[in-house]
């Protein structure tokens, strides 16, 4: 359920500028605040999340297998992605260094 509430929000927070497709469509924006603030792919991480949840919860090979397929696929896409958005917005360079791909960065204090 983490995995699905982290990926709604992040759609939601795209309001207009969600696409499925790798490349912004024309009411794209660069966000980095709400989810994207944390991960550059908040939707991807949370798909990934809960999908990893349900194999590993079931036990079953074959969706242990679709996980790591998706994993794959949605590296490659981010990656494809990431490309699409250097080239749209300027500051995506920075913000790319700041925040991590998929993975928050751990602040221990």
């Amino acid at each position: 359920m983490a995995g699905l509430g982290l990926a709604g929000w992040a759609a939601l927070w795209l309001r207009r500028g969600l696409s499925p497709l790798p490349y912004p469509n024309e009411h794209a924006q660069l966000r980095a605040d709400g989810p994207f603030a944390l991960i550059r792919h908040p939707i991807y991480t949370g798909l990934l999340v809960a999908c990893g949840a349900g194999a590993a919860a079931s036990g079953n090979r074959r969706q242990v297998v679709v996980f790591v397929l998706l994993s794959a696929l949605f590296r490659v896409k981010s990656s494809v992605e990431e490309r699409a958005l250097r080239d749209r917005f300027t500051g995506y360079d920075d913000y790319a260094a700041a925040t991590r791909r998929f993975l928050p960065r751990l602040r221990i204090r």
